[in-house]
């Protein structure tokens, strides 16, 4: 978990970016703080912030670097494939970590994978000696006052083209016995979490599927 005294937050909903500087039981940097939000003020109405220059190097994919070799990978799947069967998990998320070398601009980063892969959730977080970048279709969790409220998400299908190819893949994609059975996974979880902070029978599924 982070704790950020500063955030730069857009909201998609209102179309508006918001500037979030917190000061914690510490007054006196007060003064500090009001200088600074008039300074993004100033600075702000004279320059667009919608777009930052980007300059990306050529990245070569032979030039990065596992945790894991494939045949690692493959017999950690082929393992963990053995405990579903066995009931041992219900789930598990078998990943790779991928290191690359560059000094490219972490906002840089940020802003092509906006173009590239642009979602309702995005972050680019620093913390200091390493940045977390990063976009999400989802939400895990919203709160508005007392209201919890999680949209898990299982099983994706690409846009058709037309919309009748449009409506072949959802059929498709509702008809498919995985994703069918992974998302009725997801919303067990999210109900049996959400009823750990709830008031009892105050949980309810208002869509499914």
């Amino acid at each position: 978990m982070g704790l950020f005294t500063k955030v730069l937050a857009y909201s998609h909903a209102h179309n508006a970016l918001y500037l979030i500087d917190n000061s914690i039981e510490d007054y006196s940097k007060d003064k500090e703080i009001r200088y600074q939000l008039t300074l993004f003020n100033r600075n702000n109405k004279k320059r667009d912030i919608g777009r930052f220059p980007i300059d990306i190097e050529e990245v070569d994919e032979s030039s990065f670097r596992s945790n894991t070799s494939k045949s690692a990978h493959e017999r950690m799947v082929e393992k963990t494939k053995e405990y579903i069967y066995a009931g041992d998990v219900i789930q598990a998320v078998i990943s790779r970590r991928l290191y690359y070398e560059s000094k490219i601009d972490p906002m840089a980063i940020y802003e092509v994978l906006r173009e590239v892969n642009p979602s309702p959730y995005m972050y680019n977080i620093n913390l200091g000696d390493f940045k977390i970048i990063g976009s999400s279709p989802e939400a895990l969790i919203t709160k508005n006052k007392d209201v919890l409220q999680t949209v898990p998400i299982a099983g994706t299908r690409r846009r058709g083209k037309t919309k009748e190819e449009d409506l072949r893949l959802e059929k498709e994609l509702l008809g498919d016995i995985k994703e069918q059975a992974e998302h009725l996974m997801l919303v067990d979880l999210a109900r049996n979490d959400l009823a750990k902070v709830s008031f009892p029978g105050s949980v309810n599924t208002y869509e499914f599927m």
